[in-house]
This record gives structure tokens, C-alpha cells and sequence, in this order.
């Protein structure tokens, strides 16, 4: 049984705990893994285009491992740069908690504050609903935490925001660090889709 703290699950544990027996076709109610990557240390983005438009939603789960130059995750969907996405979220790190955002299209990506502690490993994962929907916007649930040995030291941020341009389909996904640094190497992103039950 994986466990969040275990570090990276490998890819083929991860398909066997998401689909059973390899080659098994996802069944209503089940996820199935769709990509993933591996950072070689020399990059700060990877997309994930040509998404299937064949499930109700999408999860990614993220690991990046520690390094001294940190990544602090964000979302960008369909390769949209524009000032055209909104998010709501709450944090808290060493004594401080607070709430920011707007409901308001006030950014270029789904953003969430505080940056991950240097050297330590970090965990992410986001969910994405109605991703083929026309005619509403997705929203997406995103959260990460990293923690070191200190009890003082254990950032972690949630929050909720949305591409608001509810006449397209999610088709690719963007991940991106916010400060430019790069995925240290080994640091990893996996997507799975979701059939809801019948």
C-alpha cells in the first residue's frame, strides 16, 4: 500500500493501483492512468497535450524532490497565457495562515502562495471536473505541502480556481513553476482519468 509520505510511487505501482492487473480497460468508477513524466533537472514546464476527451474528470499527482532552487507548482490549461483564470486558497507555514484570492479574472494561471522549503520534497496533486464541458467553466482543486524535520517548518496551500472561458474544452495542461526554477531531477507528474460510476 502507497502512502503519500513513501515518496514516489513508481509507475508501474501506480498503474496497478489506479487499474489492477495490467491491461486491465477501465471500468465506471475507476481511474486510468493517461501520461506521465520524469524531470531530468533541466526544465521548468511540461504539458500535457491531446488529453482524451473520454472521462467526467482528471487527477495529477505530483511529486518534486527537494532541491536548494525549490518548485512551487502552477496550472495553465490549453496553452492560454492570457489574464484569464481566477483562484481562492488558504495556507499556512511556520506560524502564519491566511487567506488570498479573488472570484475575479485577475491572472494568467492557477497560482497558490508560499513557496515549498528548500531542499526538502514537495507534494502535489489536482483534480479538474467537467474538463470537456463547452459551456461551463472547470474547476480545479489544487493543493500541495512539503514539510523538513523542524515542527516549525510545514507549509501547505489549498485552494480552488477556474480558466474562465467556459466555451472550450480542457485539452492540454500545463504545469509550470511560478519563479522559473527548474524540476529537480527524478520529480515526477502523473494524470489519470476518471469514469464516474454508473
Amino acid at each position: 500500500c502507497w502512502r503519500l509520505g513513501d515518496g514516489l510511487m513508481p509507475l508501474g505501482a501506480a498503474k496497478a493501483a489506479f487499474l489492477g492487473a495490467a491491461g486491465t480497460v477501465a471500468a465506471a468508477g475507476d481511474f486510468e492512468y493517461i501520461a506521465g513524466t520524469t524531470f531530468d533537472g533541466s526544465t521548468a514546464t511540461h504539458t500535457f497535450s491531446a488529453i482524451p476527451q473520454t472521462y467526467n474528470s482528471l487527477k495529477l499527482l505530483m511529486y518534486f524532490k527537494g532541491d536548494s532552487s525549490p518548485f512551487r507548482p502552477t496550472i495553465r490549461m490549453n496553452g492560454d497565457t492570457n489574464t484569464v483564470y481566477s483562484t481562492v486558497n488558504c495556507y499556512a507555514a511556520a506560524g502564519t495562515s491566511g487567506f488570498n484570492g479573488s472570484t475575479t479574472v485577475s491572472a494568467d494561471k492557477i497560482e497558490l502562495p508560499l513557496t515549498p522549503i528548500a531542499s526538502t520534497d514537495m507534494y502535489a496533486e489536482a483534480y479538474v471536473g467537467a474538463y470537456t464541458s463547452t459551456t461551463v467553466c472547470s474547476p480545479v482543486l489544487f493543493q500541495w505541502g512539503s514539510c523538513d524535520s523542524s515542527t516549525s517548518q510545514m507549509p501547505f496551500c489549498t485552494g480552488a480556481g477556474a480558466l474562465r472561458d467556459g466555451t472550450a474544452a480542457i485539452t492540454s495542461i500545463t504545469i509550470l513553476c511560478s519563479n522559473g526554477n527548474d524540476a529537480a531531477s527524478g520529480s515526477t507528474i502523473q494524470v489519470f482519468g476518471y469514469k464516474d460510476a454508473a
